[in-house]
């Protein structure tokens, strides 16, 4: 997981001091946990923020789609109608979450194209990723950089596809 670790944003990097402690970032599920502490407001860092639990760098895409907080937005986020994202989600920058999709407990990297009616909760997805249409990955799984994740696909609990990959 260290392609995951080393791109974990400019706010934290692999032993970053958050909560007043040494926090190493070793697995996926810590690392998931560690930003989820930055939504509950639970370390000193503080991300910029517009609303009670949203927070982003750039703006709220707006639209007919449903944003439960806590949840952060990178830049450059298109978010289509129907869609939910949130609670405990974070969408890093350049990244599409086309019609009728959920997004729920759950980490975006950068460049990740998420297409109709996919449903997502519990995993991260490394940038330049993309999930087809009416598409699960369901919790715990891990979408490698550059991999692709075809129609009508369901990834399992705990799935793992590498980086580069055709699924």
């Amino acid at each position: 997981f260290n392609e995951l670790m080393l791109n974990f944003n400019k706010y934290v990097d692999e032993s970053s001091v958050v909560k007043g402690y040494i926090k190493l970032l070793g697995n996926v599920k810590e690392y998931k946990l560690l930003l989820f502490d930055i939504l509950d407001k639970k370390t000193s860092f503080r991300p910029p923020y517009i609303a009670e639990g949203v927070y982003t760098e750039g703006s709220v895409p707006k639209g007919d789609f449903s944003i439960l907080p806590p949840v952060f937005l990178g830049k450059t986020i298109q978010i289509e109608g129907g869609s939910v994202v949130g609670p405990y989600t974070v969408i890093y920058n350049n990244t599409l979450v086309a019609e009728e999709s959920v997004i729920k407990n759950s980490v975006i990297f950068n460049n990740v194209f998420v297409s109709s009616e996919c449903y997502i909760e519990g995993s991260v997805c490394c940038e330049n990723s993309s999930i087809k249409r009416n598409s699960a990955v369901l919790s715990g799984s891990v979408i490698g950089s550059d991999s692709l994740i075809g129609e009508d696909i369901i990834l399992e609990n705990n799935s793992l596809v590498r980086k580069n990959v055709r699924y």
